[in-house]
């Protein structure tokens, strides 16, 4: 007979085939940093465009770490027309979380992590939080000043605005109160007021009924970066607390702010570098190991290496993909 505590741990993950290496990444960390406070761990894997090969060679990483592998197409046509600036934030992927109700009848309750996520210490203490029949629990976003706006024009309150990098689902509350079809709804009202699109639409209809966590479940390259704003949002004591001792590192933003990113200045990089090393798919292949930023970074450093690249990127000098 199966029980409340012999059900598995459910993590989620949605990926494409180019972030597939990070996605394998995250999802590893979260199993090695879990399988032993739990019975049992299950994995479900939002895919496009992935070879049985490709899953094949994930499943057998996973079930030597302790977990079992369901892997689901994501289907596009299930999602309508999303927003333009959806591509820059995932597209289809970044949005397929919103299906996992229907996709996983069987279940109560996923963690979702998105795959640029690190799991440094067990996440069977968040799964296990009371979530008060409230449909997701998140960690807040910092917000930067130059964003705020924007989504105050989208009627939210910046200061209680969360992320969706790690989110706590209570699957049974999302069914019960039709939430996928008001986030489909939403995409589709609000079209290309959404710039960060997922995040966004999670926010407007979960803005009265999400529960907070402590940040260190969803350590953002803004407590490290952008600190005096983070401490200003959340306070010193929490921030600090993350920082110190991060459950979850979350390699949030474009370009630099990943940790494949040759100039990535977070300073546990050498550590994900290792773990995604230790991974089914070998050593990470950086992005952006030019020469240029090899000169940069050897003459002045990592941040100054960033900010005259940041520059030559946006004078058109230098080319350099995310």
């Amino acid at each position: 007979m199966t029980t409340e505590s012999t059900k598995p741990l459910v993590l989620a993950a949605a990926t494409d085939r180019n972030y597939l290496p990070w996605a394998a990444t995250a999802l590893l960390s979260a199993v090695r940093s879990t399988a032993g406070d739990v019975s049992s761990l299950e994995v479900c894997l939002l895919h496009q465009g992935l070879a049985d090969g490709d899953l094949d060679l994930l499943a057998t990483s996973l079930e030597a770490a302790g977990a079992g592998l369901r892997a689901l197409p994501i289907d596009s046509g299930a999602m309508g027309r999303l927003p333009s600036g959806a591509a820059a934030h995932g597209g289809d992927v970044g949005c397929a979380r919103f299906l996992l109700p229907q996709l996983l009848p069987d279940v109560k309750r996923v963690l979702y992590i998105d795959a640029d996520t690190f799991v440094r210490s067990s996440v069977a203490p968040l799964f296990a939080i009371d979530m008060l029949d409230r449909p997701v629990a998140a960690a807040i976003n910092v917000v930067l000043p130059q964003h705020a706006e924007r989504i105050r024009g989208l009627g939210l309150d910046p200061k209680s605005y969360f992320n969706s990098g790690v989110l706590l689902m209570d699957l049974d509350a999302w069914r019960r109160t039709g939430a996928t079809e008001q986030l489909l709804d939403v995409l589709d009202s609000h079209g290309e007021r959404l710039q960060w699109v997922d995040q966004d639409a999670l926010n407007l209809v979960f803005r009265d009924g999400w529960l907070p966590v402590p940040i260190r479940w969803n350590c953002q390259n803004s407590l490290f970066n952008w600190r005096d704003v983070a401490i200003e949002q959340l306070g010193e004591a929490e921030v600090t607390a993350a920082v110190t001792d991060p459950a979850i590192v979350h390699f949030e933003g474009g370009g630099w702010a990943k940790p494949w990113h040759y100039l990535s200045p977070h300073p546990l990089t050498a550590a994900y570098r290792a773990e995604a090393a230790a991974g089914p798919y070998g050593p990470p292949r950086l992005v952006c190991r030019t020469l240029t930023n090899r000169v940069l970074a050897r003459a002045g450093g990592l941040w100054w290496a960033i900010g005259v690249h940041d520059r030559l990127v946006a004078s058109g000098l230098h080319r350099c993909s995310p």
